[in-house]
């Protein structure tokens, strides 16, 4: 029981007990051993990878909106890399993968690698509207030229990350 998800419970439990133990006869108690450090390990890490997901949107935000200006180029890029990351998480939770520490980093470092991308596609795109003023032509020049550039880059990333 203590290698499962109902070992929470169980030190909450062992916890309440405790306190109670300790208001009666003003001794302190100390939590040791290894479900207890797990538990409270794995809830800080859940905590803190909220906190360093939002963070990250929120600097590649300001980012976004420091160099383009543009409230447009800011919500269309984090819209399309928040879909990609619960598209990412569900698909974990699909194929029965549990969230741990290394699971839990995919979010962040998605938001991170995905910013980088919209950059270079949108750059080229403002550039190529400057150059001849089709949008369609545009479009397609990305996709074409700078489509392959970030696929490049994305593999190469994922070979670091894999080794």
């Amino acid at each position: 029981m203590l290698n499962t998800k109902d070992r929470d419970v169980v030190i909450k439990d062992i916890e309440l007990v405790s306190q109670a133990f300790e208001a009666n006869t003003d001794i302190t108690l100390h939590y040791v051993g290894l479900p207890y450090i797990r538990t409270e390990v794995n809830g800080s890490v859940k905590v803190e990878l909220q906190i360093f997901l939002v963070l990250s949107l929120l600097v590649t935000a300001l980012i976004l909106l420091f160099f383009f200006r543009s409230w447009d180029a800011v919500v269309f890029p984090l819209i399309i890399i928040i879909v990609i990351v619960i598209w990412s998480m569900g698909t974990l939770g699909i194929l029965g993968y549990e969230i741990t520490i290394l699971t839990g980093l995919l979010p962040p470092v998605i938001v991170v690698i995905g910013i980088p991308n919209s950059i270079y596609l949108l750059n080229r795109y403002h550039q190529q509207i400057d150059k001849h003023g089709n949008k369609a032509r545009a479009l397609s020049h990305v996709i074409r030229k700078i489509g392959m550039v970030a696929l490049i880059t994305n593999f190469t990333t994922a070979v670091g990350f894999w080794y």
